[in-house]
């Protein structure tokens, strides 16, 4: 016998922090029945609870697990721009580094021609 999985979709009414612990995320989710109205709560990236009947029978449901999809990819993409930050922060530093090089070379190229040019040593200070 072949059991088939239907997937259900849980869509986001709305999102919130706890004013005083950021842990705590607040879900209104509307159920698959397109009416029905269920407050989750998640803490610390898990649910905790969802005042479905699932949750209360189970202590688990497909809304806890879909905010909680939705939870851990928030967090990734907040992990993901501070990654892109030092990363191009990273890229900046090696452009300066070139960039410091490239001018320093230009200097010294500066001060042989000039040598060359007159017949003198560099003038202190010159360049």
């Amino acid at each position: 016998m072949t059991q088939t999985i239907t997937s259900k979709e849980v869509t986001v009414l709305a999102r919130a922090t706890h004013k005083n612990n950021a842990k705590v995320v607040l879900y209104k989710v509307l159920s698959s029945d397109e009416s029905t109205k269920y407050d989750v709560t998640i803490y610390e990236g898990k649910c905790t609870s969802c005042k479905c009947k699932g949750w209360k029978g189970h202590r688990h449901c497909y809304h806890g697990d879909e905010c909680e999809k939705l939870e851990a990819a928030r967090q990734y993409d907040v992990v993901g721009a501070a990654l892109q930050v030092v990363k191009q922060a990273e890229v900046d530093a090696q452009v300066g580094d070139f960039y410091e090089t490239v001018t320093r070379e230009e200097l010294e190229t500066r001060r042989a021609y000039h040598d060359l040019a007159t017949g003198y040593d560099s003038i202190p200070g010159m360049y």
